[in-house]
């Protein structure tokens, strides 16, 4: 299993814009073979930073919806006017004895519960 996940700045005050943009391009888009989950996670820190996460079967797969042409004209165009400055994306395997199922994951990010 593997995670990508994307850290960017948000232009101040465009948060809200940036959240509908991810829902609509990013979230809602459905060609991504081998994708499991994905959030979208916003800084208690610092309001304008933002973590796009997403979890994968494969790294071949992850690498591929990476370089997609969807990706390219269907995604990033509606996602980066909201930007301030670079972003960068990092790719994790997901490690340990016993990772999580993705349906563990999901149910771990949407818990209004403290653990």
């Amino acid at each position: 299993m593997y995670m990508r996940i994307t850290i960017g700045r948000i232009k101040s005050g465009m948060w809200d814009d940036f959240e509908l943009a991810y829902k609509r391009y990013v979230e809602h888009y459905s060609g991504s073979r081998g994708l499991r989950a994905r959030w979208l996670v916003r800084s208690a820190t610092d309001s304008n930073i933002g973590f796009m996460i997403s979890l994968w079967e494969t790294l071949p797969d992850m690498e591929r919806y990476e370089r997609s042409d969807a990706v390219k004209r269907q995604i990033l165009p509606h996602m980066a006017p909201y930007l301030d400055g670079v972003t960068t994306a990092h790719h994790c395997e997901v490690r340990g004895p016993d990772p999580l199922s993705p349906g563990s994951l999901t149910a771990l990010f949407s818990s209004s519960e403290p653990n």
